[in-house]
């Protein structure tokens, strides 16, 4: 019996439809090191090199409070679910792109020895992220597990589910979201599984899977087909 695979997940939103189109066809979006939202993670990383390096963020956690709403603008956007590759190694000693980041009480920047290895060591406080990354270094990549496009950096993974926010409706370009799923999975002969959250009736501080949700049905309630 095969091993099942681990899932991993990015919560975003779709406020720019182009970035959301971008994680279907080319994958996650590695962001320069200036862009992370810690600073103390790249400050001791000498100038020169900081455009050297991307970084791509996922995260182990689902159904999160706090990543939906720091990173998919409070349920308006969603959550994508993606695979671990089959080669994924989960040891503290693994050499593997994608790696668990290392939550410290204080950055021991003193046992590293590499830049690029620093920059899977967080700060603690950042424990509830669950964060998963793959750090791209410009002078030593693999071009089986990156795409460069227009100079912008993708880690090469697949989109296996999209689960939308429960606010997600609400958002103006909702239906946009909708047909280039549809679009997708009919171009590329994919069947990617979508969902939708709900708030728990009678009680607003819990949410659930919409079980009354149909990808299909809601194609033809907004008209997409």
């Amino acid at each position: 019996m095969s091993k099942r695979r681990s899932s991993i997940y990015k919560y975003t939103t779709f406020k720019q439809i182009d970035n959301f189109k971008n994680i279907l066809d080319y994958g996650v979006y590695a962001c320069p090191c200036a862009l992370l939202n810690d600073p103390f993670e790249w400050e001791r990383i000498v100038e020169e090199k900081k455009e050297r390096y991307r970084i791509a963020c996922l995260s182990f956690s689902t159904n999160s409070k706090l990543m939906w709403g720091h990173y998919a603008n409070g349920h308006r956007g969603c959550m994508i679910h993606f695979v671990l590759p089959k080669d994924y190694d989960s040891t503290f000693e693994s050499k593997h792109l994608l790696r668990k980041v290392n939550y410290e009480n204080k950055m021991s920047y003193d046992k590293i020895t590499t830049d690029f290895e620093r920059l899977y060591h967080k700060d603690k406080k950042w424990q509830y992220e669950k964060e998963i990354r793959a750090v791209f270094d410009e002078k030593n990549y693999d071009d089986k597990q990156w795409n460069i496009i227009g100079g912008q950096v993708f880690y090469k993974i697949e989109v296996q589910g999209i689960y939308f926010g429960c606010e997600a409706y609400k958002e103006s370009n909702y239906k946009d979201v909708l047909k280039m799923i549809h679009d997708y999975n009919q171009e590329h002969k994919k069947e990617i599984k979508v969902g939708r959250y709900k708030i728990k009736e009678g009680n607003k501080y819990s949410f659930a899977l919409d079980r009354s949700f149909h990808f299909e049905e809601e194609l033809k309630k907004n008209e997409i087909f």
